[in-house]
């Protein structure tokens, strides 16, 4: 993704927390991230509607040339 002099450096992301089972195909959460770039890394904790199911993100974004 390129972006401008003028232009805010942040992308928007929609993470879904998916089961993976042949029978079912359910989404378990589901959460939108606005990520600044560059930034440092950053953990998130993206849990089911339940609370049983819980997954760990790890978020970083470089500047890259």
């Amino acid at each position: 993704m390129k972006f401008t002099k003028e232009e805010d450096k942040v992308i928007e992301v929609e993470v879904q927390f998916r089961e993976e089972d042949p029978c079912k195909d359910s989404v378990l959460a589901k959460k939108k991230f606005k990520i600044k770039c560059p930034t440092t890394t950053t953990y998130k904790i993206l849990q089911s509607k339940d609370g049983k199911t819980k997954d760990k993100l790890k978020i970083f974004a470089k500047k890259t040339l």
